[in-house]
């Protein structure tokens, strides 16, 4: 009776460590994917910072060319009233 209960609990041991060894391949392959993945993402981080990087030089001379065009126009406008008054003079 004794030796019964031994196999039985035996049994159900190696049941269960059958179990819990299929849960563990199966962590397994999901972490195996996973770290797959990592090396991916990081070079995606690293691509990500170069371009925020790009971008930020960019806007940084879209402003120098923004504040060039507005010298550029004050002056054009300034020209355009010498001009004026040079023609109203001349038509005297």
């Amino acid at each position: 009776m004794k030796e019964q209960k031994k196999s039985s609990w035996g049994a159900v041991l190696v049941s269960f460590l059958k179990e819990q060894n299929q849960k563990l391949q199966k962590l397994n392959s999901e972490l195996s994917g996973l770290l797959n993945i990592l090396p991916n993402t990081e070079e995606l981080l690293s691509k990500m910072e170069e371009q925020k990087t790009k971008i930020e030089l960019l806007e940084n001379e879209n402003q120098q060319w923004q504040k060039l065009a507005q010298k550029l126009n004050s002056e054009n406008s300034l020209l355009l009233k010498q001009n004026t008054e040079l023609l109203n003079w001349n038509s005297r």
